[in-house]
Formats: C-alpha cells, structure tokens, sequence
C-alpha cells in the first residue's frame, strides 16, 4: 500500500488499493475509464478526465479526477498522486460507518 503523497503510475488492469488524483493522462486518445461497481453498484465503467478540477464540496461520486480505493482501471493509463489510504478512504470509511451504526443500534 502507498503512503499519503506518493506518486502512482496507473495503467488498465490496476486494482487501487488507495484514492488517488488523476494528474496526467498519457496515451493517443487519453480516454480513461474506471470500473466502480463496489461503490455505486452500476456495470458500466465510469469515463474519468485528469484535466477536471472541482470544488472541494464537489460530492465523491462526481469527482472525474479521481480513483477510488476498491475500484479497477478499466481503460487509460497516467500519471496519480495518492490522497487518501487506509480507513480515510471513501470505499473503507464507508465500511467502518456501517459498522459503527450496527454496533451501536444492536
């Protein structure tokens, strides 16, 4: 696993383990897709874009520039830093929420 700051060379086929911040696409058509069906449950790979930058109130299900930890790189490769690991990421902190919730209306 990456530590906070690292930088990440991803490519298809890669299977995130952390969030990460497109910074540069690289190939012909820098098309970029990524499969997220562990956090939203749709089977069609969502389009990603390294040049978009949003807000930071920006809701993590649109934010196009970024990858998510638990999710794979269908189409694209470039060039990430990673912003989120561990228990900080969206996919695991969604977890432990639903864990607390359980334990505490048990």
């Amino acid at each position: 696993m990456r530590s906070f700051g690292n930088f990440i060379q991803y490519v298809s086929g890669l299977d995130s383990q952390e969030a990460f911040r497109r910074l540069q696409a690289f190939g012909k058509n820098q098309l970029e897709e990524e499969d997220e069906a562990s956090l939203t449950g749709e089977s069609i790979p969502s389009g990603k874009d390294s040049s978009t930058i949003f807000p930071a109130t920006t809701a993590p299900y649109d934010l196009i520039n970024m990858g998510f930890a638990g999710t794979s790189i269908v189409r694209g490769m470039g060039k990430a830093i990673a912003v989120h690991t561990g228990r900080k990421t969206y996919f695991q902190g969604r977890g432990l929420q639903s864990l607390w919730f359980l334990t505490d209306h048990l």
